[in-house]
C-alpha cells in the first residue's frame, strides 16, 4: 500500500475511501497464522500515515478512520 507524503491533506482525503478498501483488503487476507506479517503491515502502514507532513491531530483522524474508529465526514471537515 503506498501513502503518497507529497499529497496535501485535500487530497489525501479525495482518496482515502480507495486507501481504506485497499488498507482492509489487504489486512483481510493475512491468515491466522500469520500474525507477524499483518502486524507488520499495520506498523508499516502507520509509520507512513505519521510521516505526513500534516498537523498531529489530523494524522491521528487517517488513522482513526482507516481503522474504522472515525467517519469520512469528520475528515471532510477539515479540508
Amino acid at each position: 500500500m503506498i501513502i503518497d507524503d507529497n499529497f496535501k491533506y485535500k487530497d489525501l482525503i479525495m482518496q482515502i475511501e480507495v486507501l481504506k478498501c485497499h488498507y482492509t483488503d489487504i489486512l483481510t487476507s493475512f491468515s491466522w497464522k500469520d500474525l507477524k506479517k499483518k502486524n507488520d503491515f499495520i506498523q508499516t502502514t502507520k509509520r507512513c500515515v505519521y510521516a505526513l507532513n500534516f498537523e498531529d491531530w489530523k494524522k491521528d483522524k487517517i488513522w482513526e478512520y482507516l481503522n474504522g474508529d472515525e467517519e469520512l465526514d469528520t475528515l471532510k471537515k477539515f479540508m
